[in-house]
């Protein structure tokens, strides 16, 4: 089980028509993986990169909503990995190595124009990560679970 943590997260999104967008993204945060393990609770404090690339699917909508608001919603699936890079403190349990699992990725937002600044948008989104849960290289840790991750956001959006 993994802990509540913040990160960043960086994404460029190509527009290949008006409905389809193309979508690569870098993440990172810090978090501490939990196992109960037969000495007893186990924790693996570990930096979590995700790379992930995929489709967006921008809803249409009527381009002026509520007024003068304009507002852009949009869902997405994409496919890429997590690296699970354990650290050096933090941690109870001993011999723990790097490791990457695959994972989808799903999830869904809204670009909302900042009034008298041209090309920037508030983005309020939500991603969930789907994945096998990792055992950083220790048979005794494995699960054999796939497991969630959500990751709610807010941030900007620079169109050029």
């Amino acid at each position: 089980q993994g802990t509540r943590s913040g990160g960043v997260l960086g994404a460029y999104r190509y527009h290949i028509n008006r409905w389809v967008s193309a979508e690569v993204a870098y993440g990172w945060n810090r978090n501490s993986q939990l196992f109960n393990t037969p000495g007893g609770f186990g924790r693996i404090q570990a930096d979590v990169h995700q790379a992930t690339g995929g489709l967006v699917l921008n809803l249409p909508v009527p381009r002026r909503f509520n007024g003068r608001l304009r507002v852009s919603p949009y869902v997405l699936a994409e496919g890429g990995a997590l690296v699970f890079n354990p650290t050096d403190n933090g941690g109870s349990v001993l011999g723990a190595q790097r490791q990457a699992v695959g994972a989808f990725v799903y999830g869904g937002g809204a670009d909302f124009p900042v009034p008298m600044v041209k090309h920037t948008s508030l983005r309020l989104e939500y991603r969930g990560l789907v994945y096998n849960a990792p055992n950083f290289g220790l048979s005794n840790l494995d699960t054999g679970t796939v497991t969630h991750t959500a990751q709610p956001s807010a941030g900007l959006v620079f169109r050029f």
